[in-house]
């Protein structure tokens, strides 16, 4: 099992729950249903070809 760093903030109407290590973001009603959302969110983008587990590198300015 994998662990990462989540930000979770209340919009106006719904959950944000951005995964900081690679910049996936999910969105539910409530902070159980967009982390739920998150973790399917990362399983899928793990499943294709390309999917890497390695935190994104910021493009140097």
């Amino acid at each position: 099992m994998d662990f990462y760093s989540v930000v979770l903030k209340k919009s106006a109407r719904y959950w944000v729950a951005l995964c900081l290590e690679n910049g996936i973001v999910a969105q539910g009603d409530n902070p159980e249903q967009s982390m739920s959302k998150l973790q399917e969110a990362i399983e899928s983008f793990f499943s294709f070809p390309g999917g890497t587990r390695e935190p994104e590198k910021s493009p140097r300015c």
